[in-house]
């Protein structure tokens, strides 16, 4: 009787490149709208609820929420890290060879991602689900004044994390499913990645600042609220 171990079947690597891909495209279709919403608060505290409101109509339907947001997340990441962890048990040349500027910054930008994404859903979607508490321009605004040295810089690099992983991770997926993809975006592939990352901080930073209030007066009529969140989630 043969004693050999039996390997279960596995995707291959184009499929799971294909299959991170698909996933990838999918989840930027969220992606997108909600940097443009980021990206509105520079315009002040109307022009900022106003994305938000318009971008909802699409990413909160139910349909959409489970699948091209949570399920396409969810996907993603489970193709990302087994296609990680295949390429770290590689012995070959091409794996052992250092990879651009653009390529690890992408890489670099995917671990940050996947440490805070999950705690980032919860904070924002569970208090309007469990607790009816309006997430908008001030709830934002109330984390930042009340917590400037965590969230000024966790906010900029979320921001700069997601443009940076979603728009190259766009131009990326677009090749490897055979589709036109745009010439633009080759500033962030090699030799001009490492300014694209920066600029993209520089943003960031300009959009958390609108979002502390810098630029505009915030109306905090719904405080009181988020101190009630606050007080039962963390005490006092």
């Amino acid at each position: 009787m043969s004693t050999r171990p039996v390997h279960r079947s596995r995707l291959s690597e184009p499929a799971l490149a294909r299959v991170q891909a698909v996933s990838g495209l999918a989840f930027a279709s969220f992606l997108v709208l909600h940097l443009l919403t980021a990206l509105a608060a520079v315009f002040g505290q109307r022009a900022y609820d106003g994305a938000l409101t318009l971008g909802r109509v699409y990413y909160q339907a139910l349909p959409i929420e489970l699948t091209v947001v949570l399920l396409s997340l969810v996907v993603h990441i489970a193709a990302s890290v087994t296609r990680a962890r295949r390429r770290r048990r590689g012995r070959g040349s091409a794996e052992r060879r250092r990879p651009h500027a653009g390529l690890r910054l992408h890489r670099v930008s995917a671990y940050f991602l996947l440490i805070f994404i999950f705690g980032h859903i919860t904070a924002t979607r569970a208090p309007a689900i469990f607790a009816d508490v309006p997430i908008e321009f001030a709830f934002v605004h109330y984390s930042l004044a009340n917590l400037p040295a965590y969230f000024v810089p966790y906010y900029t690099l979320l921001f700069a994390a997601g443009a940076y992983h979603g728009l190259r991770g766009i131009w990326v997926a677009l090749g490897v499913l055979g589709l036109p993809r745009p010439q633009a975006p080759r500033a962030l592939t090699r030799d001009h990645a490492t300014r694209a990352a920066a600029a993209l901080a520089l943003v960031g930073l300009l959009v958390v600042s609108a979002l502390a209030g810098v630029w505009y007066a915030v109306d905090t009529t719904n405080f009181p609220i988020y101190d009630a969140l606050a007080a039962r989630v963390f005490g006092g």
